[in-house]
């Protein structure tokens, strides 16, 4: 701009001008999009870790149970075969006496190797029990390698 100045008699030329810069330095929206994302992720997080305690838990209930059944399984396995133990001898001591049938005393083995195979076979379950409860746990035994 030009300006007349009559005081001096003179003309006086200046010049002014004036930048206007909008430079947000807190921008609210955003940071509230960006706190409100943040926090959905980390509610999910707590949602899915929660989810997993939950399995966690009742996987090792399950496994805890199932040992627990499986260790009742092999006592009545035991009782089973005391029973079949005392038939067999009874059968056997009939036949001998010549009292009893042979189909009596044979029925009586098979009963008796049928006791045995069962608890044979709760052993080898209560043990698998134990080793998927150690797995939940995340505390395996060492498994013993033979040479």
């Amino acid at each position: 701009s030009r300006t007349l100045n009559t005081a001096s008699g003179g003309l006086d030329r200046s010049a002014a001008a004036s930048v206007v810069a909008n430079i947000p330095l807190f921008n609210q929206d955003e940071q509230n999009a960006r706190l409100a994302q943040n926090t959905a992720q980390t509610n999910s997080r707590l949602s899915q870790l929660e989810q997993a305690r939950r399995e966690l838990e009742t996987e090792l209930l399950r496994q805890v149970l199932t040992v627990q059944t499986e260790i009742e399984t092999r006592l009545a396995a035991r009782a089973l075969l005391q029973s079949a133990e005392q038939s067999y001898q009874v059968a056997l001591g009939r036949y001998r006496g010549g009292v009893g049938a042979v189909v009596d005393l044979l029925t009586a083995q098979a009963a008796l190797s049928a006791a045995r195979l069962a608890l044979d076979q709760s052993y080898l379950a209560q043990a698998s029990a134990r080793l998927r409860l150690a797995t939940v746990v995340g505390k395996l035994p060492p498994i013993p390698v033979s040479r």
